[in-house]
């Protein structure tokens, strides 16, 4: 009975798969444009909101212009989100810093692969990810990241120097 609807309902279903993919110029919100949108997308968002503007308007070198997440995975953590200034060495530069702290007490517990807890395995690790605080459409347009604040800040002034430099 539903047979000849068939096509129509698979039709359908791949219509509404490809068009969040396609869409690029749609507005955004801010918290699902980083996780959703496709990394062409991404390059497609980052590459309109550089046209047409100075390379002085985004004041690269500016540390309050940039903000920072650091993922903390341990089994010697607790489970828990915060917030803080960080400073590079020195003390002079400090930026914004989102710490996101996961346990990984359950696996280890569950006595997985004792190189997994080594440092830098999988279970025991950071990740760094900086990005400048200028958005178009929800998607951070200058971004790095790395294995610490250092280098995922470098990135992200890099990226944003670097725009400045093509313009």
């Amino acid at each position: 009975m539903l047979a000849p609807y068939r096509p129509v309902a698979w039709s359908l279903v791949v219509l509404f798969s490809v068009i969040p993919f396609q869409n690029c110029g749609q507005q955004m919100l801010a918290s699902k444009a980083s996780s959703q949108a496709s990394a062409q997308c991404k390059a497609e968002l980052k590459a309109e909101a550089l046209k047409g503007t100075s390379p002085y308007v985004y004041h690269c070198d500016n540390f309050n212009n940039y903000r920072c997440e650091r993922r903390v995975f341990s089994p010697n953590v607790a489970t828990l989100s915060h917030s803080l200034k960080e400073c590079l060495p020195g003390g002079d530069n400090c930026v914004d810093v989102e710490v996101n702290q996961f346990s990984t007490a359950s696996a280890l517990a569950a006595q997985e692969d004792a190189a997994l807890f080594a440092a830098g395995g999988s279970y025991n690790r950071e990740e760094v990810r900086c990005h400048h605080r200028y958005f178009y459409q929800g998607v951070a347009v200058f971004e790095g990241e790395g294995d610490s604040l250092e280098a995922a800040l470098a990135g992200a002034m890099k990226a944003c120097e670097r725009a400045g430099e093509e313009l």
